[in-house]
């Protein structure tokens, strides 16, 4: 995501299917690698920090959706078409946003992008109010405070 970040995206392409070969070539994804690719000293089984960080890699890094949510926006797409290589065929990425379907094509040999989004019906609920009830609770010393208040003698006189 670094390489894809810093405009190095032929690099970051090739890292991406360097560790996809790795991925492959064992069969699964493992806790452990040595440098050249081969099952480490303790190769665990489905390790999921590992298959987190790559699909990751691919959705940030490669396709370019940050979902970091940060004011209005849900998602940010960061040009998908610069990070892939231009000779490569459509793409797509499905994921749901926020109960959105969106889709994301790419097709890099033809320069086109496309994002599509289907969202689920909206139903308009009416409710309607046949009953309020209100529930006060008055702690002991806001009820003290609302006697005196409302209890002070005015002063009265019967003198004539």
């Amino acid at each position: 995501m670094a390489r894809f970040a810093a405009n190095q995206s032929a690099h970051a392409r090739q890292l991406l299917e360097r560790i996809s070969g790795v991925f492959i070539a064992s069969g699964n994804i493992y806790e452990s690698y040595d440098m050249s690719g081969k099952l480490g000293g303790d190769p665990g089984s489905n390790y999921l920090e590992h298959c987190g960080g790559f699909s990751w890699a691919l959705t940030e890094g490669l396709y370019g959706i940050d979902f970091y949510s940060a004011g209005a926006y849900s998602a940010t797409i960061s040009d998908p078409l610069s990070r892939m290589d231009p000779a490569w065929g459509a793409a797509t990425a499905k994921f749901v946003l926020r109960g959105t379907d969106v889709t994301l094509t790419v097709n890099p040999s033809s320069g086109s992008l496309t994002i599509r989004g289907v969202g689920p019906k909206q139903v308009r609920k009416r409710r309607f109010l046949r009953h309020l009830y209100i529930n006060a609770i008055i702690l002991p010393r806001q009820a003290r405070d609302k006697h005196r208040k409302n209890s002070k003698k005015v002063p009265f006189s019967a003198r004539r």
